[in-house]
């Protein structure tokens, strides 16, 4: 979607429940192992950290973690449409954990992304940048100063993205060439980089990316994950031209 525009792109509620109620099958279950008391030591057990939850016997399970970065939908701030319920949603099903910020300007988006590549945000893996897009471009808030182009976000990230993945819930960021994908997969050393090619409306979208956000946060190989997609919900995902990179191939629904 051209990045002035602002008909077709913003969130909205899914209206669509996920198929499953409980927590991903692949998701790992860390239990303590019992270790020997040592002049008196008592063992603690874990306490729940970031992205992650105890259950009723204290026992720490991890979540999948999500740091969501949202930029300006409407110019009037009367209106507050926002893809946080897609994360509220998936939260309340056990699926993920989650960090949302609202972002207005490039500077704000900038800081967020650094903050994200810290340590202390390992837990949150997948970076969800919901905004206006263009070819190549964000758009975070209005006007040219607060875009940012896909390679200026490369040099920002180079070399600190091992093992993580990055969303662009954005209209039509991904159609571009195809090298400039894997040259930014190969740049950040992202695990994978998934995008649409085509304008996204609202409520379509809402339903997808909460279905979408689900097959992420589990990621396997991106052969199958794009498979998977075109498999269940290839309508929408030729609609939508959803396309995933790695450092070697591009994807496309």
């Amino acid at each position: 979607m051209p990045v002035g525009s602002i008909l077709h792109c913003g969130p909205l509620l899914p209206t669509v429940l996920t198929d499953t109620g409980s927590a991903p099958s692949g998701a790992p279950h860390h239990e303590e192992q019992p270790r020997e008391t040592v002049q008196g030591f008592k063992p603690q057990r874990l306490r729940a950290d970031a992205g992650s939850s105890a259950n009723e016997m204290g026992v720490v399970v991890m979540k999948p973690g999500v740091f969501c970065l949202e930029g300006e939908w409407q110019r009037d701030l009367r209106d507050n449409p926002t893809v946080e319920p897609i994360l509220q949603l998936l939260k309340s099903f056990g699926v993920v954990e989650y960090i949302h910020r609202d972002v207005g300007t490039r500077a704000e988006f900038e800081h967020y992304v650094k903050q994200w590549t810290l340590a202390r945000y390992r837990g949150y893996p997948t970076l969800f940048i919901a905004a206006h897009g263009d070819i190549d471009t964000l758009a975070m808030g209005f006007g040219k100063a607060n875009q940012i182009a896909l390679y200026e976000l490369q040099d920002l990230l180079a070399g600190k993205c091992k093992d993580r993945i990055i969303y662009f819930g954005a209209c039509s960021v991904f159609d571009g060439e195809e090298s400039w994908l894997m040259e930014f997969a190969k740049i950040t050393k992202a695990k994978a980089i998934v995008g649409y090619r085509q304008n996204v409306p609202s409520l379509e979208c809402a339903a997808f990316e909460a279905m979408l956000l689900q097959r992420i946060v589990r990621w396997g190989r991106t052969d199958t994950f794009v498979r998977d997609i075109v498999g269940q919900h290839a309508a929408q995902a030729q609609q939508f031209g959803l396309t995933a990179a790695t450092s070697r191939k591009v994807y496309c629904a």
